[in-house]
């Protein structure tokens, strides 16, 4: 694959290294004592000294060290991508921000020299500091071969479609308790879900949990913030009713369906060294314990109504952008002591900040090509490190889904039908391949819809057994006549893999099956803007060649 022109000189994968640092809490190059960097507790240290451009500033601290801040003409949108200081093309670190969302400030150890003058600052592949934003990827060509008719042509369509609705009518209730005090955060994160449910569906169902990603917390008419808790005649965004359509799909299916809130987390996540994974985490598995309770003994609001009607031996996790990250730390926390059992999880656009996999469990990632937060499609790592490092059997599948953004899998973040200001990740309209009026581009609803299929899918095949979904995240040419069509343009990472459940008793909706065998392992490059680095390309005969597709 062709290298794409990318206006810009910033090492993106000397950044990502730093949030990896950041994450795991070691110090970032910029952040160092080194020898060859100015140590601020000498003398040679003076603020008036250093050059800085416009809207920085620099004061030393009482214990030597140096507060470096930039101050935006405007807040700040609180998106899933990671915020970055940088100097000379090198990462120094990533900043925190003010209630206000617009100071950024990062305190630093040592600086890399006097002349600061190159200082910038990035969200994502987002230059913030420009007069004008850049968008590294304002320029790209065409992707050969992704026209509607040649990828019909190229389709094996399947019969098995799960995005086809289920014989079961629905009913869907909120839920409220008492906030979840999380160490580290100086107010407690609601506990609020959306439960969607089949009506008359016999037996225990499946529960599956959704959890959304980072974004605005609050909003009085147009305007938005990311404070938390809300200030006075300002709502909380409801984030977490952006999957409804996907709900109740599955809950017509016969699962049990939740989303939760997470504004609680987004508001304060900045003040982590892990962008809230952890926290993302024990609120997924607060609100399993309290799932577990209302299963099997009852409880308020439910009454005994969940009794005997919820399966939490097969729990799918749904995350989305830094809500993808969290399912995935949350199935690394669950132990088998717990009251549930985690059957697999779909992360879509997922952030990987802490670089960690949650070995045994079955993944399904979604990579949106067109995403301008998560640009990077560092959720890839999720299944090349899945496949490259561990030796457990589970499943990996990654999807890249032609014509997507980062934002229109949450109807919630979608303009035009959302409660709360929106808006679409991708920077440049005019792009010829991701632009508004892109023939590549799919819309809000087509990018639900094709969502909505493959979330179905990792959930039938993870929580049921259902293998005949399998093609859709292994097999390059395979899709739905009805749902996807050219739109499904993905590629699958399977391996000799095994999809690992337990006995569960059959019904017309779930079918069962064990340890059903994946496809061969096969990777399918897909054009994209950009360099996709991956670590390792991993052919039909499993030798393995190092290097970076182009």
């Amino acid at each position: 694959m062709r290298r794409m022109s990318r206006p810009l000189t910033v090492s993106f994968t000397a950044i990502a290294a730093t949030m990896a640092l950041l994450a795991l809490g070691l110090p970032s190059a910029g952040a160092t004592g080194s020898d060859a960097a100015l140590r601020l507790s000498s003398r040679a240290f003076a603020p008036a000294a250093v050059h800085l451009p416009p809207g920085w500033s620099l004061v030393g601290t009482k214990d030597g060290r140096a507060r470096l801040s930039w101050r935006a003409p405007s807040p700040v949108r609180v998106t899933d991508a990671g915020l970055v200081f940088v100097d000379a093309g090198s990462a120094l670190g990533s900043p925190r921000i003010s209630a206000d969302g617009q100071t950024l400030t990062l305190v630093l150890d040592s600086l890399p020299g006097a002349d600061l003058s190159g200082l910038q600052v990035w969200q994502g592949t987002t230059r913030l500091d420009a007069t004008r934003a850049v968008q590294p990827r304002q320029s790209t060509t065409p992707a050969p071969g992704v026209s509607p008719a040649r990828w019909r042509q190229q389709t094996r369509l399947l019969a098995d479609d799960p995005g086809v609705r289920g014989p079961y009518a629905t009913t869907s209730r909120n839920y409220t308790l008492a906030s979840l005090p999380i160490a580290g955060f100086p107010a407690p994160v609601e506990m609020l879900g959306r439960v969607v449910r089949p009506v008359g569906a016999p037996g225990a169902r499946p529960l599956v949990v959704f959890l959304h990603g980072r974004h605005s917390t609050c909003y009085k008419g147009h305007r938005s913030s990311g404070d938390w808790p809300c200030r006075p005649s300002w709502s909380p965004i409801p984030s977490y009713l952006g999957y409804l359509e996907t709900q109740r799909l599955l809950a017509s299916q016969g699962y049990v369906t939740v989303s939760i809130s997470a504004n609680g987390i987004n508001g304060q996540d900045y003040l982590l060294a892990d962008g809230g994974a952890e926290a993302r985490s024990l609120l997924v598995r607060q609100h399993l314990k309290d799932w577990a309770q209302w299963a099997t003994t009852g409880g308020a609001p439910f009454g005994d109504h969940l009794v005997g009607a919820v399966d939490l031996s097969h729990v799918v996790l749904i995350g989305h952008s830094r809500g993808g990250e969290g399912v995935n730390r949350a199935a690394i926390d669950s132990v088998p002591a717990n009251p549930w059992h985690i059957a697999g999880q779909v992360l879509i656009g997922p952030t990987d900040f802490g670089q960690q996999v949650a070995s045994g469990v079955p993944t399904e990632v979604l990579l949106p090509y067109c995403d301008g937060d998560v640009s990077d499609l560092q959720g890839q790592q999720f299944v090349d490190r899945g496949r490259d490092i561990t030796t457990d059997p589970a499943l990996r599948s990654a999807v890249m889904v032609m014509g997507a953004d980062h934002n229109f899998f949450n109807r919630e973040w979608t303009p035009g039908v959302s409660q709360a200001p929106s808006w679409d990740d991708w920077g440049d309209p005019r792009d010829p391949t991701c632009g508004t009026h892109a023939p590549t581009r799919l819309t809000a609803s087509q990018q639900r819809r094709v969502g909505a299929v493959y979330e179905a899918a990792g959930v039938h095949l993870f929580a049921a057994g259902d293998t005949g979904v399998l093609p859709l995240g292994c097999e390059p040419h395979a899709g739905l006549p009805a749902r996807i069509g050219w739109f499904g343009h993905e590629h699958g990472q399977c391996g000799q893999r095994r999809v690992r459940r337990l006995p569960a008793e059959a019904d017309p909706v779930l079918r069962p099956t064990v340890q059903r065998p994946a496809l061969p392992l096969h990777v399918v490059l897909v054009p994209r803007p950009g360099p996709v680095r991956v670590a390792h390309v991993v052919d039909l005969v499993g030798r393995t060649r190092d290097g970076e597709h182009r």
